[in-house]
């Protein structure tokens, strides 16, 4: 029975060539501030898990919101592989005019923002309707 397979698989010849990749483009980034956590290379096997790795080394990196590849049919038979990179938006600042009834730490809180050192809230907003429930009468806020 082993012989019977063995001779099937030799008669079938060499299975085809995996196509090879042509070129790597990153749609959204530098291609030099990105390349170094890229594994591929022009001119090896594509090897899905290989492009997969790759989307994932992209996003770890924490520059990106969004990581997708694709691949394009160049006309020698190469792949040419595509990232489509989206960068993270960072909320620089924040303003909210009219601070006199709650404190920066409060608002805050509130907004679920981190304060930083770089955050400088010098602006304010007119409080939310919850916030404002937390105003007690004497202007400080208080906490449920």
């Amino acid at each position: 029975m082993l012989a019977v397979l063995l001779s099937l698989l030799l008669a079938q010849g060499p299975a085809p060539e995996p196509p090879r990749v042509g070129e790597i483009a990153y749609e959204g980034a530098d291609a030099e501030s990105v390349r170094m956590l890229v594994a591929l290379q022009p001119g090896q096997p594509i090897d899905t898990r290989d492009v997969r790795d790759a989307v994932r080394a992209l996003h770890a990196s924490a520059r990106f919101s969004r990581v997708a590849a694709y691949a394009e049919a160049m006309g020698d038979g190469r792949i040419r592989i595509v990232f489509v990179l989206t960068n993270i938006e960072k909320l620089t600042s924040v303003t909210f005019p009219g601070h006199s009834a709650l404190s920066e730490s409060v608002l805050l809180q509130n907004a679920n923002l981190r304060s930083t050192r770089s955050s400088s809230l010098t602006r304010w907003a007119r409080p939310s309707r919850s916030s404002r429930r937390r105003i007690s009468g004497s202007g400080t806020a208080t906490r449920r």
